[in-house]
C-alpha cells in the first residue's frame, strides 16, 4: 500500500503547510552538497562578505555606512565588501575563502548552500523589526521565526552594527566552520 508524505523544505514551509491545510508537515531539510566545497579562507581574500536584502537599496546603504562607522569607532581592520562589488559572478569556491558572510536576509531560504559549505555566517537577529514589511510587523516577526537561519546551529546573530563589529572581531571562524561541518554531516545521516 503507498503512502503519501507531505514535507517541507524547512521548518518555515512545514509551518506554512500547516497554518493552511492542518497537515503535520515532515521536515527534510537542504543538504546542498552540490556546493561540493568548504570553508578554507584565505590571507588574499580578507574581506567580509556581505549578502544584503533584494529591494530595500536605501537600506542596504544606510547599514554599510553604520556598520563603517561601527568598524571604525572599534579601531579594527575588518573589511566589509558587498558580494556583487567583490564577484559579478561566483561560484561556491569563491565564497568559501573569505572569513566570513554578513547576511541581511530576503527570504527564508536565504543561506542554504552557503551553510552547507560551512562559512561562518552572521544573521541580523529576529528581534529587530523587518524593513521589508511596515504593514503587518506581528505576522512577519511570527513567519520569519521559522527562516533556516533562525534553526541552524552555530550562526552568528547580531543586533545592532556595533555588536556585529564586536562579534566580527571576537569569533573564532575555524571553530564555528568546524562545528558546521560536524552538523551538515549529522543532517546526511
Amino acid at each position: 500500500m503507498f503512502k503519501n508524505v507531505v514535507a517541507g523544505n524547512n521548518l518555515y514551509d512545514a509551518e506554512y503547510i500547516r497554518y493552511f491545510t492542518g497537515i503535520n508537515a515532515t521536515v527534510l531539510p537542504s543538504i546542498c552538497s552540490y556546493t561540493k566545497v568548504v570553508y578554507r579562507p584565505t590571507k588574499r581574500n580578507r574581506e567580509y562578505i556581505f549578502i544584503p536584502t533584494h529591494k530595500h537599496i536605501n537600506f542596504n546603504e544606510q547599514f554599510l555606512n553604520e556598520l563603517k562607522l561601527s568598524i571604525e569607532k572599534f579601531n579594527t581592520s575588518i573589511i566589509v565588501k558587498p558580494l556583487r562589488q567583490l564577484y559579478k559572478f561566483y561560484r561556491y569556491i569563491n565564497l568559501v575563502r573569505h572569513p566570513a558572510i554578513i547576511y541581511l536576509p530576503y527570504q527564508a531560504l536565504t543561506g542554504v548552500g552557503k551553510n552547507s559549505s560551512t562559512i561562518p555566517s552572521y544573521y541580523v537577529n529576529s528581534t529587530i523589526p523587518d524593513p521589508n514589511n511596515e504593514y503587518d510587523y506581528s505576522a512577519i516577526r511570527y513567519w520569519l521565526k521559522f527562516a533556516d537561519f533562525y534553526q541552524w546551529p552555530h550562526i552568528t546573530y547580531f543586533n545592532s552594527t556595533d555588536d556585529l563589529t564586536l562579534k566580527l572581531i571576537n569569533t573564532n571562524l575555524t571553530f564555528i566552520s568546524e562545528q558546521m561541518s560536524i552538523y551538515n554531516n549529522q543532517k546526511k545521516t
